[in-house]
């Protein structure tokens, strides 16, 4: 007949303490692959958008892995509208010092502690990346006006949506008076595309 003693006891604990350790070992491993940021500023700011003629947000990559930043856009009543005109600016670990020689010979010295770069670019655990979306005169035939206004970040290939707070209808007239008034927003007629399309441009 088969006791249950005291052997058998810190054998359970003991089988049970090592599969603990195994599902906590893989779990950790798993998450130290998620994918994770966050986004500040995420709300659009009417009254910011017409003065400063852009909207400006900061993706902050909070988890454990580098990822590349494709495009940004606004995605609205379920097309995507790429943003010809984006800013994109990370701050660099280190400052950067530069020395230029004019054609007199004189010498300067400047430095700089971040980067204007051009999308698409990675992103490595804890930086930042400042994004500056410029609305277009994009083309909303067909397109109910109260739509909620979304903008997409294309990371690694896939698009993540963010509610910008705003209705279709506002951000419309927004774009239409932005035109009229800047240089900026010369793109006309800028018409939804599929996201292969922006995604293999590069």
């Amino acid at each position: 007949m088969w006791e249950f003693g005291l052997t058998e006891l810190i054998q359970s604990i003991a089988a049970l303490l090592t599969f603990l350790a195994i599902v906590t070992s893989l779990y950790l491993a798993t998450k130290s692959k998620t994918l994770k940021f966050k986004i500040i500023n995420e709300k659009l700011n009417k009254s910011m958008l017409i003065q400063n003629e852009y909207h400006k947000i900061v993706l902050l990559n909070n988890g454990h892995i580098q990822f590349t930043v494709v495009s940004v856009g606004y995605y609205i009543n379920k097309k995507y509208y790429f943003c010809y005109h984006n800013m994109a600016i990370k701050k660099l670990d280190q400052v950067r010092h530069t020395e230029t020689i004019s054609a007199s010979g004189n010498k300067s010295k400047s430095s700089t502690g971040q980067d204007n770069l051009l999308l698409p670019t990675y992103l490595k655990e804890g930086e930042c990346l400042d994004l500056g979306l410029m609305p277009a005169d994009f083309n909303f035939l067909d397109s109910k006006k109260n739509k909620k206004v979304y903008y997409y970040i294309l990371i690694n290939g896939k698009a993540h949506k963010i509610y910008s707070g705003m209705k279709e209808n506002e951000f419309y007239k927004i774009c239409k008076n932005l035109k009229k008034k800047s240089l900026q927003h010369q793109a006309s007629n800028v018409n939804a595309r599929s996201l292969n399309d922006v995604y293999f441009r590069y």
